[in-house]
């Protein structure tokens, strides 16, 4: 497997801190991964792991020697027992709307154990050991608002902070022991502010400059991080292009690896490759606008420039035929607080046209099919309308429906048949076409709905048969797919899915024939696109890296 103008973090997603013991030898890394949300009208997040990571390195090293995955919450500060493989790890939010949310945990890197040394806690902002470690210090927020209401001649809510410390014995002991409770420190103290925080030397100074910091890890001057690799596409002349939120679209010639970097307003969304490359570019219109505004352009890569060949309104979803017509489904999440007029978009015979193909919800109708016969998308019928504030997803109305030469709308059949329950209902889907000698075969990847958050994930791969809606074959995943990769000749299928996993499948059977854990160098990480050649793939992850691989990497 070859990487390509590599990140100089693998196995990290958005950095938001970094953190050094005392001897400086060692460093603690925290970062966030995104979300699946790109193009815009895209939303995927079942299963979804890690969300948060983080890695500990060796200074002078790319690759974490271990890696905390199990906390819930955002990482705020980090401290290294002087003597022992722990850290005190200090993390929390504010929930937006009254609650300070958080934990405190520590960590024997070596063991993997984990224990919350003061139960549960709120936001915890800074972390600590005594000098001789038997002790850890934390300063955390308030539980909620309350404490404002209850005396507001405290001030700021959110520069309030109580300490707390707990003894600590050396080994890392199981949950249920704790010696000390959050709860009971915070009921009999006055809160302090942040800047008598900021003045408590038991606490090491944060670090400010964290690029800085992290081309001194690296051991390299210049810092290269990207945002999750959205699409990766072939080109002529062995040429390959992909897309990030940092440039509209990036090209690597595989040749002499020499990349070239396009920018512009915006950032690039999805890419189609072939004789005739095509660039889809997303334009943000006011970062804290309800509804989020967007703008569409289309361009044309050709001897490395792009030329703009059409631009529209609003958040959009472009999938392309073998015979070069596209159609961009237009985002229809926020209707109810859109104009009517919100129309779709063709293109054929070298001319756009407007044409409304009906309702296209954000988290259940994502859909693109590439180099097929004819055009595909998912219709919502039987529409009907509820205050936004009283609105439940709705169910049983997931058309499978292609797009005649005339503009007329074919029907093939629900993707589920709904039987009253929740689970009828099929969310964040991702499709793949299959040309057989005497058929056509549409694989559908997606997971049932989950009225509450905290039910287990339950996701499904099937294949059906275009023309009689028959289902060959059915699985489960545990996690929502990415995307979905058909390889003819191999006769296999593959599912990546957003917790790393990638799972190969017997295209014909559905018989599983490999299940992995996608890992290269020993950092697991997930592939959100891929692009097949024959049994070549390219693949770009949701840490910023893009990959040559071959199809026996993943068998």
């Amino acid at each position: 497997m070859i990487f390509l103008d590599d990140v100089s973090l693998p196995g990290t997603g958005d950095i938001t801190g970094v953190f050094h013991n005392k001897s400086g030898d060692l460093v603690a890394v925290s970062s966030e991964f995104r979300r699946l949300t790109e193009p815009p009208a895209r939303r995927a997040n079942a299963g979804r792991k890690p969300a948060r990571r983080l890695g500990l390195y060796r200074k002078g090293h790319r690759h974490p020697f271990a890696a905390f995955e199990r906390h819930a919450f955002p990482v705020n500060d980090v401290a290294f027992h002087p003597d022992l493989p722990v850290l005190a790890i200090g993390a929390g939010s504010y929930d937006g709307g009254w609650s300070f949310d958080g934990e405190l945990l520590l960590w024997n890197w070596k063991t993997n154990e984990i224990f919350h040394p003061m139960g549960q806690t709120p936001e915890i902002s800074r972390v600590a050991f005594s000098e001789g470690g038997d002790t850890v210090l934390a300063y955390a927020g308030p539980w909620d608002e309350g404490l404002g209401e209850d005396d507001p001649s405290l001030g700021d809510i959110h520069d309030l902070y109580f300490l707390l410390s707990a003894p600590f014995t050396g080994d890392v002991p199981k949950d249920g022991d704790e010696s000390s409770f959050a709860q009971l420190q915070i009921q009999h103290q006055n809160p302090v502010s942040g800047k008598t925080v900021e003045a408590d030397m038991r606490f090491a100074p944060k670090e400010d400059d964290i690029p800085g910091a992290l081309s001194k890890l690296c051991g390299s001057g210049t810092l290269k991080t990207r945002s999750p690799i959205w699409d990766v596409a072939w080109f002529p002349d062995r040429e390959i292009g992909f897309v990030h939120d940092d440039c509209l679209l990036q090209t690597v010639r595989l040749d002499d690896e020499r990349t070239n970097v396009l920018k512009g307003a915006g950032h690039g969304c999805e890419v189609f490759g072939g004789s005739d490359p095509i660039v889809h570019v997303t334009i943000l219109i006011g970062e804290d606008a309800w509804p989020p505004a967007f703008h569409t352009k289309l361009y044309r890569y050709a001897k490395g420039g792009l030329a703009e060949m059409v631009e529209r309104p609003g958040a959009h979803t472009f999938s392309r035929s073998a015979k070069g017509s596209m159609l961009g489904r237009r985002d229809r999440s926020v209707l109810r607080l859109m104009p009517l007029s919100v129309r779709d978009a063709i293109y054929s015979n070298g001319e756009w046209k407007d044409v409304d193909l009906g309702d296209y919800e954000a988290i259940n109708h994502f859909l693109r099919i590439d180099d097929a016969p004819r055009l595909f998308f998912l219709k919502d019928y039987n529409l009907f309308w509820q205050p936004i504030d009283h609105w439940v997803p709705p169910r049983k109305r997931k058309w499978f429906c292609s797009l005649n030469d005339d503009l007329t709308i074919r029907r093939h059949w629900q993707i589920f048949e709904d039987d009253g329950s929740d689970a009828s209902h099929a969310m964040e889907c991702t499709f793949a076409f299959l040309q057989e000698r005497s058929s056509q075969s549409i694989f559908v990847a997606g997971e049932h709905y989950r009225r509450f958050s905290g039910k287990k994930v339950f996701c499904f791969l099937y294949k059906r048969d275009l023309k009689s809606g028959m289902e060959e074959w059915r699985v489960t995943l545990d996690a929502a797919a990415t995307t979905l990769k058909v390889i003819p000749e191999a006769n296999v299928v593959i599912a990546f899915l957003l917790n790393g996993k990638c799972r190969v499948f017997n295209q014909e059977t559905g018989a599983r024939r490999k299940d992995m854990i996608f890992a290269p160098d020993g950092v697991s990480t997930a592939i959100v696109s891929c692009a097949v050649k024959g049994r070549d793939l390219l693949i770009g992850t949701i840490d910023g890296r893009v990959a040559l691989a071959r199809l026996e990497d993943f068998l």
